[in-house]
């Protein structure tokens, strides 16, 4: 690297400072203000099918890239500003705009963006890329400092991670020129705070800028905190950083030698992820070749460089981990929107032709959710390979076995300390600590109770209500067993553990058995809550665990059942049909939940919190709103943009009527899972009412 010229700035500097790539967060920065706006002149959008314009920066075997589409008058900006104003959002954009803006004219950085200077940055894309020797740092340093001796502070871990090399923000402009002027302008006012200089560097024949960091700058000296707009002070100024505008793309990173592997690539001096075969692979295998952000991991490239201490902690957390081959993964994600709502999709295809099939059930219809009522508000279930729960075994385990030891139970065994990542998750560290617990528990956690959960399972929550009796709320977990014989003397002994804890710790909670058809469970009731009893049990081959009705409606109480639902299965029917993992959360009834608790509601919702009285008028309330809605939303209760109105209903008769839309037609959100021609993949949609 070679010095071609040194631009002095005025001294002065503050201490904060954080070691990143303060250049890219000043990008990050003024593409979060940008984001929303509109782009001027032609859009620069890629072609359907083709890689994101800004992986021509990012090198081919990066471990990581996420994209962001920044043109707002794209179909997908378009077509998300339609689903929010169908939930009275209208002006969601704008406003998140106006206050990330704000933002940047508050935080140190100097004077904000123009509207010229935001056109300019807009209009294309927004990606942050991590190379693989980045990533393989990272997991390497963390695994250990978390489970190898000496515990790790947060603002360190924080700083660590601003520290860390090998990443880089690349924005693809709709003006290239005006763009860098203002990063140019912005370097300035960086070099200005920290006291140093903006320099002007050669690598490998681009010009690349620069602003060292202050001296005595260290990453615990700034704690990171994250903002209202979801960015990270701390990597915003203080610290040093490097851009460059290289073939129409600004990429931004730490150093000027850290952009190197980025500028390689932009340059074609090495490979770029925009020609890799694995990357379009990814992008076939995904319903939409364009969204509103896309993401990319490649875990193949990373897997070899693991320290083997490392390998062998991931081996011992699942048996599905034990074959590294089924680690090595090129997977990607895309969010994006259609008429039905918000939707984000994924797929995972094994490196060197793996068949990732072998780690994961096959797909295969549900059935459980037709044991569950129709008007569950929150449901999971699926199928699992036998020894997924081997890691709540050991967890059961090791907390059996810490608590003797700290009663000075005279039989404990002293509980054995890992002395590195490896030996935490070794079989012999895990076997003797199944062993010590069988011997208090009378039972193997793992043999003899976890590790028969197989096959299908549930989980299912009701909606909570107030009745004649109080409080209601039905729920259940339900789970096929590989052997209901070996479970049944388990819960026999759990549930004598807990009748003795109760009999010395409570006189008004009781433990009894009851006769739930041909099958018996445990039934935990306290009088303070008759509604609520906890139960536990063996019923028709499932272990059960119930709160409220939820054991009855599971055996045949409820009167019909969710697979029957119309709401459900019109979400279902929004989702790929081969599937062997549903995730169903009923949007609509919590919304009219929070509504009939006071929370945020629909037109009929009185909009007069006491915050209004803080305002001579409603107009004041309003002014206060529209220039800070996120501390202010108290005073927009139904959500429909105008502050306050009927608190000062009687001095504006003529108040604006209510958006079109509301957040009733938040309807859903459905997620499932699923296995297709050796690859793994995940489809789920935000379902969103209101539309034609």
């Amino acid at each position: 690297m070679q010095t071609i010229d040194v631009v002095q700035a005025p001294g002065g500097w503050r201490e904060r400072a954080a070691r990143i790539a303060v250049a890219g967060s000043l990008l990050l920065g003024v593409m979060a203000s940008a984001l929303p706006a509109a782009a001027q002149g032609t859009p620069m959008a890629q072609a359907a099918g083709a890689a994101p314009k800004t992986a021509a920066a990012a090198p081919a075997d990066a471990a990581a890239f996420i994209e962001f589409d920044t043109n707002s008058n794209s179909a997908q900006w378009t077509q998300a500003a339609q689903l929010l104003s169908r939930l009275g959002m209208p002006n969601a954009f704008d406003q998140w705009k106006t206050k990330a803006t704000e933002h940047e004219s508050q935080n140190g950085m100097g004077t904000p963006p123009t509207q010229a200077q935001i056109d300019a940055l807009t209009g294309g894309e927004f990606a942050v890329a991590v190379t693989s020797q980045a990533a393989i740092d990272a997991i390497n340093t963390g695994m250990k400092e978390q489970h190898g001796g000496g515990a790790m502070g947060s603002s360190h871990m924080m700083g660590g991670m601003y520290n860390a090399k090998g990443v880089a923000a690349i924005v693809q402009p709709s003006d290239p020129n005006v763009a860098w002027d203002y990063v140019q302008q912005q370097f300035g006012n960086l070099a200005q705070q920290t006291g140093t200089q903006v320099a002007k560097t050669q690598v490998d024949g681009v010009e690349v800028l620069s602003v060292s960091a202050a001296a005595g700058a260290t990453p615990e000296a700034s704690p990171v905190a994250m903002n209202d707009l979801g960015s990270l002070d701390g990597m915003d100024h203080h610290a040093g950083g490097a851009a460059a505008l290289v073939n129409n793309l600004i990429v931004a990173g730490s150093t000027a030698d850290d952009l190197k592997p980025f500028l390689d690539a932009a340059t074609g001096a090495s490979p770029s992820l925009a020609g890799a075969k694995e990357l379009a692979d990814v992008q076939a295998n995904l319903p939409a070749q364009q969204g509103l952000v896309f993401g990319y991991a490649n875990t193949a490239a990373i897997v070899d460089g693991l320290d083997p201490s490392v390998k062998d902690a991931i081996k011992g957390m699942s048996p599905v981990l034990h074959d590294e081959a089924a680690w090595k993964v090129h997977a990607g994600a895309i969010g994006w929107a259609d008429a039905n709502g918000f939707r984000l999709d994924s797929i995972g295809i094994g490196a060197n032709g793996y068949d990732l099939s072998k780690i994961v059930p096959p797909n295969k219809a549900l059935t459980l959710d037709q044991k569950v009522p129709a008007d569950t508000l929150i449901f999971s279930g699926g199928y699992q390979l036998p020894g997924a729960w081997d890691s709540l075994a050991l967890s059961l385990s090791q907390a059996v076995n810490e608590g003797m030891a700290m009663m000075g139970t005279p039989t404990a065994m002293p509980v054995a300390t890992p002395e590195n990542v490896a030996a935490m998750f070794s079989s012999a560290y895990v076997e003797q600590q199944i062993a010590q617990a069988t011997q208090t528990l009378g039972f193997n956690p793992r043999d003899d109770l976890f590790g028969q959960f197989q096959g299908e399972y549930a989980l299912a929550i009701g909606a909570p209500a107030f009745g004649a009796g109080g409080f209601d709320l039905a729920a259940i977990f339900a789970t096929e067993l590989g052997d209901p014989a070996k479970v049944a003397p388990s819960l026999d002994k759990i549930a004598g553990l807990l009748g003795s804890l109760v009999t010395k710790e409570s006189t008004t909670t009781t433990i009894t058995k009851r006769q739930v058809g041909s099958d018996q469970v445990y039934s935990i009731k306290d009088s303070s809550m008759p509604n609520l009893p906890i139960e536990f049990g063996v019923v028709s081959g499932h272990f059960v665990v119930g709160v409220g009705k939820g054991v009855d409606n599971f055996v045949g109480g409820a009167t019909s059942n969710l697979a029957s639902n119309d709401q459900y299965k019109r979400v279902m029917a929004l989702l790929p049909s081969d599937r062997y993992e549903v995730t169903y959360i009923d949007l609509k009834q919590i919304v009219t939940l929070a509504a009939a608790f006071g929370g945020m509601g629909g037109a009929e919702m009185r909009d007069a919190n006491a915050a209004c009285a803080n305002f001579p008028d409603q107009a004041a309330a309003q002014a206060a709103y529209d220039a800070d809605p996120m501390t202010n939303m108290d005073l927009d209760q139904n959500f429909n943009g105008k502050a306050c109105e009927d608190f000062f209903a009687a001095a504006s008769p003529e108040a604006t009527p209510m958006a079109a839309g509301d957040m009733s037609n938040l309807i859903a959100f459905g997620e499932t899972q699923f296995v297709r021609n050796g690859m793994l993949g995940s489809s789920a949609i935000l379902l969103i009412g209101g539309g034609s």
